[in-house]
């Protein structure tokens, strides 16, 4: 890997300022420049060149040792993951669950298997109602009708 930043990451991290968070940064890091996980020396360097700037250096150092975690399993929306690699935004089941998938419906189900989500998140509208949704990586759609008449509901395809 290449000890130069990567430019992408450095302009998409000044656009957010100071509302850039370790989560944000690390997600950033693996998506622009090293893949799944991120080394401690490789996010200091990114960290050191936004401290020369405009950036909090402490403040993001804190927000790691605050949210980082040893966890194969999803934890939170603003946790960090401590991995085989190092760090990432992302808990190890779901880099190892994904690994080489393009299929997008198998994103959406790995990531809400381990989130708590609002019922509302996974429901189905149809003319017989609204059906919940219980949706896995490995699992086809499974539906609980809940029975409520929405034939008249404008949202509905029919």
């Amino acid at each position: 890997m290449s000890t130069e930043l990567v430019d992408v990451v450095l302009d998409e991290t000044a656009s957010r300022g100071e509302t850039l968070t370790i989560h944000d940064l690390l997600r950033l890091i693996e998506r622009f420049d090293t893949g799944v996980g991120v080394s401690d020396d490789r996010l200091d360097s990114y960290v050191r060149a936004l401290g020369a700037g405009k950036f909090n250096e402490s403040a993001l150092r804190d927000g790691l040792n605050t949210r980082l975690v040893n966890a194969d399993e999803w934890e939170s929306e603003t946790a960090v993951y401590e991995i085989d690699d190092g760090i990432s935004a992302f808990p190890l089941r779901w880099h190892e669950d994904l690994a080489g998938a393009t299929d997008l419906t198998r994103y959406v189900a790995t990531m809400t298997a381990d989130a708590d989500q609002h019922p509302n998140a996974r429901i189905r509208l149809t003319p017989a109602g609204a059906e919940h949704l219980g949706i896995g990586p490995e699992v086809e759609d499974v539906a609980v009708k809940t029975d409520t008449d929405r034939t008249k509901d404008p949202r509905i395809d029919e």
